[in-house]
C-alpha cells in the first residue's frame, strides 16, 4: 500500500474502486442529511431564516445574541455603577479615617494637658492614658460636688442659725 503522501497507482485506484462499488464510502458532495434539515425563520422576521437537524423550534440564534449582548450592556453599566459607589465609599472612609486621627489627636492633647507623660503613660495594649487622665479628673469634679454639698449645708446651718436668732 502507500503511505499517506503517497497517491494510488492507478491498479490500486482500480482495486479500490472495486471493493466499494456496492457501498460507497461516505463522500460529502452525496450527502442527502440536508433534506432532512428543518428550516427556521426568526420569529421577529428581523433575521435571515436558517435550518436545524430536528423537528423542534429553535431561538432565532441573532436574536439570542443581540440578548445576550443586552444582558452584557446591562451588566456592564451596573459594573461601572458599582466601580463609582466603591470609589466613593473609599472617598468617604478616607475622610473618617482622618476624622478619627484629627480627634484622636485632640483626646491625646487633652489627656497631657491633664497630667504629664509620666502620670498617665504612653498608649499600648496594657495602658489607656486618656482613661488615666478621665481618672485623674474625676476626683476633681468629685471634689465640686462635695464643695456644693458643703455649700448647702453651710446655707442650711445659716438658716438655722437665723431662726433661732429671731425672737418669737
Amino acid at each position: 500500500m502507500t503511505t499517506p503522501n503517497e497517491r494510488l497507482s492507478q491498479a490500486e485506484t482500480l482495486q479500490f474502486l472495486a471493493a466499494h462499488a456496492n457501498n460507497p464510502p461516505y463522500i460529502p458532495e452525496r450527502d442527502d442529511s440536508l433534506d432532512t434539515m428543518t428550516p427556521q425563520a426568526c420569529p421577529k422576521g428581523v433575521h435571515a431564516d436558517w435550518a436545524v437537524d430536528s423537528e423542534d423550534t429553535h431561538t432565532c440564534p441573532w436574536c439570542a445574541l443581540d440578548q445576550a449582548r443586552a444582558e452584557s450592556d446591562k451588566h456592564r453599566n451596573e459594573r461601572d455603577e458599582l466601580k463609582k459607589r466603591v470609589a466613593e465609599l473609599d472617598r468617604e472612609l478616607g475622610k473618617t479615617i482622618d476624622q478619627r486621627d484629627r480627634v484622636e489627636d485632640v483626646a491625646d492633647q487633652l489627656a497631657y494637658a491633664i497630667a504629664p507623660a509620666e502620670a498617665i503613660g504612653e498608649h499600648s495594649s496594657e495602658n489607656d492614658p486618656w482613661q488615666n487622665a478621665l481618672d485623674i479628673v474625676t476626683p476633681a469634679a468629685k471634689v465640686d460636688e462635695l464643695k456644693k454639698q458643703v455649700a448647702a449645708l453651710n446655707d442650711r446651718l445659716h438658716d438655722a442659725a437665723v431662726t433661732r436668732s429671731e425672737p418669737s
